[in-house]
Order: structure tokens, then sequence, then C-alpha cells
């Protein structure tokens, strides 16, 4: 009859790092590294044994679950870790920045090395352990023979308001179509401070007609034709026909990396069939580090400019 061990066990942040925002989005990484005898011998631990690693709070209890409001996730997602520093300066030059970002993940190929992913909604610090199940029985690395645990303490999510936003309005397009006729379309970008990017945006509060680029808010029902409205993040191009039907003409855009952006159209005699108003729209963005900002955007001066706000 062999006989199994667990030799070491212990848990502890994957590098330098130990901040975390609660914002439910931004993870700290931790690494569990265990190694067992079997009969003397060390002996890799088998992939049912590794998948078994688990992050729970300290406790006596080797059964005991993650406190409310905490996860533990076996794969990194798409937010930065680390704590945002702000700058005073942001980002002068507008060059086009994919939305995805890229992350370096810790190395767990190794068959005694398994990485887990805290995060939270909670505000209060807690310290955690790893369990691992070995030949049916359950250790912690809370265990007098491993005495190892973590402590984590989380950071409020910061809020980044209209006013830390560096405004740009670009005159993307004007063209003469007529004798005293004109189309004229403005893009707003309202860019984030230098190291944060656009990973997720959100809208609400638009009008219900469909246009496969933007979210409009406010369409005239006369001459000349106004669309105010919001770019969808995924969107690359614009065109002049995604305003104005029967025209065509490329629009000036970058991408939607680090700004939330916005549109304004005029079209000299042209209107809209379903013409419409809201008195404003929303946006919601996810940042690089997970954390949450919510705006509005109005028109003014008879809807030919437009107005961001903190929501």
């Amino acid at each position: 009859m062999s006989v199994t061990k667990l030799a070491s066990f212990k848990i502890e942040f994957t590098g330098s790092n130990r901040h975390l925002y609660y914002n439910g989005n931004q993870q700290v990484s931790v690494t569990v590294t265990a190694q067992k005898i079997v009969d003397g011998n060390y002996v890799d631990l088998t992939p049912e044994e590794k998948n078994s690693i688990k992050v729970t709070e300290r406790s006596e209890n080797v059964n005991a679950p993650l406190p409310p409001g905490w996860h533990s996730d076996t794969e990194k997602n798409e937010y930065a870790e680390g704590a945002f520093s702000a700058t005073s300066s942001v980002k002068e030059r507008l060059d086009p920045i994919p939305i995805n970002i890229d992350f370096i993940k810790a190395d767990d190929n190794s068959p005694n090395v398994a990485i887990r992913y805290l995060r939270t909604t909670e505000t209060a610090s807690r310290q955690f352990m790893a369990t691992i199940v070995v030949a049916g029985t359950t250790y912690s690395t809370n265990m007098p023979d491993f005495n190892q645990y973590i402590s984590v303490s989380p950071s409020s999510p910061y809020q980044i308001q209209v006013s830390n936003l560096k405004l740009e309005r670009d005159d993307a397009y004007n063209k003469e179509v007529s004798k005293g006729q004109h189309i004229d379309i403005d893009v707003y970008y309202w860019t984030l401070p230098s190291g944060l990017k656009v990973v997720r945006q959100s809208f609400s509060d638009y009008l219900n007609v469909f246009f496969s680029k933007h979210y409009p808010f406010y369409l005239s029902g006369s001459s000349p034709a106004i669309c105010n409205s919001l770019i969808k993040p995924h969107v690359t191009s614009l065109d002049v026909n995604d305003f104005i039907t029967q025209q065509s003409g490329n629009v000036r855009l970058y991408s939607a990396g680090i700004y939330i952006r916005g549109v304004r159209s005029r079209a000299d005699g042209y209107s809209y069939v379903s013409p419409g108003e809201k008195p404003y729209i929303s946006t919601t963005i996810t940042d690089t580090y997970g954390c949450v900002h919510s705006y509005r955007c109005y028109s003014e001066n008879d809807h030919n400019t437009l107005k961001l706000t903190d929501a």
C-alpha cells in the first residue's frame, strides 16, 4: 500500500503586485504551489489534484468558502493589475489604438503550480489560504505544517470626471453638394487620461432608430437634417451615408481605444423621416483597470454642438 504525503503547500502573490480595486472587475494574481511525496519519492500532482486547488478565506475549516462578494477565477481577464497612477498630462497625439489589451499571464504550466485570480466588490481586508485534495484528503495552507496565507486590502475605485477628459472636435467632413447647400460632420473625441483605455462601453437613453454605427439621441424633422449621436465602440470608419442617405464620402475617424466618441452631422435640404429627441444619451465605460465611469451627452446651440457631463 502506497503512502502519500503533502510535502509542501504554499500560497503567495504571483509578483510584486498586491493592489486590488473593489470594482468587481480587476484581479490580483495568486500562485499556489504544492509538492507531494509518494512512498518517499517526489511525484507531480495529477491534473485532478491540481484542478482541485482553491483559494478560500483563511480558516481552520478546510472547506471554508470565499467571503461574500469575493471571487476566485482560474483565468486572467482583460483588465490590468496594479494601481492606476494619474498624471497631469493627457495623451496629445490622437493615434488609433486597438481596444484589445495584451497582458502577461503568469506561468502555471508546471503540474505543481496553479494560478488563481481574486477580485471583489467588498471593501474590507481579508486573509486567504489555499486548499487542495490529494489522495482523498483535503489540505489547506493554513495547517500548522504549512502556515501560509496572504492578506488583501482592496482599494476604492477612482472616478474619471469630465473635467479630467480632454476634448477635441474634428471638422471631419465638409462638402458643398449644391450651391449654398452643405453637408458638415463634426466628430468629438473625449480622451481618457494617459495610461487608460476604454475596454468596454455601453449606451442607454438613445432613440429607438436603427443606425449601424452610432446611437442617435436627436434627429431633426426638417431641413437642415441634424443628427447627434455617440459612436459605437467597434466602429473604425464612417461614411456620409451613415448619416445622410444617397450621399457618400469618407469621414475621418480615430479608433475607440482611448476615446468616448460623439458626432454631429448637418445637411442642408434634407430631413429625417422619423425625427425624435431625447434629453441626452448615457454612456458607461469600463477602463483598463476595471473602474466604471458614467457620462451623459447633450446637444447645445440649436443642436449644433455636443457637450459631455458627469452622470
